[in-house]
């Protein structure tokens, strides 16, 4: 009777602590997605069809705030995680409900409109996200590693919840004869109010996690991270009995260490079965690495930049549809990787299988944004089916791969990797936004898309 107590009582904290965990991940990245996915109606209104393009350069211009974290650690400056983290989520939902009431304040600049208070709020707002990254991964490895997969499903909600305010919203889609008609039904104003709202719901998740007894008791000690590293390594000579300084110990005590070692060699020789198939070796650890700021390239500073330019020739709607149905595929991602193990040695060629796909789809999304304002199968129901697919499609493939990756560096060892992992992300997603910057700017290759021209 005690036992299943007990059970309960473990199951209840455990649950606890994933759901405030969860909802702690939603704000990772939320400001920035929920600024992406009410791009359609902001591009719409303004007119300006390159606002998708500025976003994606502030957000990348922010890891200027990552940077700063990484070289200021370098040289010895010491953080405090939890009030730091706190401190994000506080500014983080301060501008964001400034936002909700000055995002159509516009700046005049060589007789151009350019919306400064958007521009600049993402910026700030990047500021934040890209250093979650830095602070918000390392944080969770006190505790246990199922945790990781709670963090990464906030992170996926991140986006759906902005889509889902978004599709209650509607396509805000306004008539080209008085562009202040509008089919949304509700203005920007209280889109962004209610995701201020999340990030205070996130706020005192974070607040709970630090103060509530039963999520201490879920979490890992410094020192049982360090003896697992140990643990890791066992039969290194980093953890090894008898270095230097052992040389004194008597006789006695020489035979009772080598009876010691004699019975634990067989349990030794399993556990390097087992470590050496999850100790990476250093050719794949940087394939991956590789790999993975790849996907971040695409997934977080390239393809955003080009989303309006290969979808928006399908209609305002379909831009909708696109830009908001693709964030659940995140979640999804995140369930998938979590139901099936990323730590077999298959692993790696589901993530080299699901990588290819990715390239292909990116390929044909590519293809059309650079097709733009006639792609094929412009004004056929397929085409918008497989533009709005694709997208969704590519999304979740990317979202798994990241994760899967991620998984297998945390399964590896606890020490840095989450912190190396966060700088790869920051660098690839830095390099994307770059190149998108590059071609939209300094190529014709990408041309927008009127909707109200081809009714004039």
């Amino acid at each position: 009777m005690v036992n299943i107590q007990l059970q309960e009582r473990f199951f209840t904290n455990s649950l606890i602590v994933h759901i405030l965990i969860t909802t702690f991940g939603i704000s990772a990245w939320l400001g920035i997605n929920a600024i992406f996915v009410e791009l359609p109606i902001l591009v719409n209104t303004t007119k300006e069809w390159n606002l998708p393009m500025y976003i994606v350069i502030m957000v990348q211009v922010a890891n200027i705030g990552p940077l700063s974290y990484i070289l200021a650690r370098k040289f010895g400056f010491k953080f405090h995680e939890s009030r730091w983290i706190f401190s994000m989520l506080m500014f983080g939902a301060i501008i964001m409900l400034l936002l909700a009431f000055f995002y159509e304040k516009t700046l005049t600049y060589n007789n151009k409109e350019y919306n400064f208070v958007l521009l600049l709020v993402t910026f700030l707002t990047a500021l934040i996200n890209c250093s979650s990254s830095l602070l918000f991964m390392p944080y969770l490895r006190y505790f246990r590693e199922i945790y990781l997969v709670s963090y990464f499903i906030g992170e996926g909600l991140s986006g759906i919840l902005p889509s889902i305010i978004a599709l209650i919203q509607g396509s805000g889609s306004s008539d080209c004869d008085n562009s202040s008609a509008s089919s949304a039904r509700f203005t920007s104003k209280y889109y962004f109010i209610a995701t201020f709202l999340l990030l205070v719901l996130s706020l005192v998740a974070f607040f709970l996690l630090e103060k509530l007894s039963l999520v201490k008791n879920e979490r890992i000690l410094e020192e049982e991270i360090k003896n697992e590293d140990c643990r890791r390594k066992s039969w290194s000579k980093s953890c090894e009995p008898g270095e230097d300084g052992e040389n004194s110990t008597n006789s006695e005590g020489k035979k009772e260490l080598e009876s010691n070692e004699q019975n634990h060699i067989e349990s030794l020789s399993s556990e390097r079965e087992t470590d050496n198939r999850t100790k990476l070796q250093l050719s794949f650890k940087i394939y991956l690495y590789f790999l993975l700021g790849v996907m971040c390239l695409l997934g977080n500073g390239f393809l955003p930049g080009i989303q309006s330019y290969s979808s928006l020739p399908y209609g305002n709607q379909t831009y909708h549809l696109t830009a908001t149905l693709s964030q659940l595929a995140n979640p999804t991602a995140c369930f998938l990787v979590m139901l099936f193990s990323t730590t077999s040695s298959s692993s790696s060629r589901v993530i080299n299988s699901l990588s290819a796909i990715v390239f292909v789809i990116c390929g044909y999304v590519m293809y059309l944004a650079f097709e733009s304002p006639e792609p094929p199968l412009q004004h056929s129901v397929i085409g918008k089916v497989l533009v709005i697919s694709s997208w969704i499609l590519l999304i979740g493939l990317i979202s798994y791969v990241k994760l899967a990756i991620t998984t297998i560096f945390r399964h590896e060892s606890q020490s840095e990797n989450l912190f190396r992992i966060g700088i790869v992300m920051q660098f690839g997603s830095a390099c994307g936004a770059l190149v998108s910057f590059l071609l939209i700017t300094f190529t014709r290759l990408l041309n927008s898309y009127d909707s109200c021209a081809d009714k004039v």
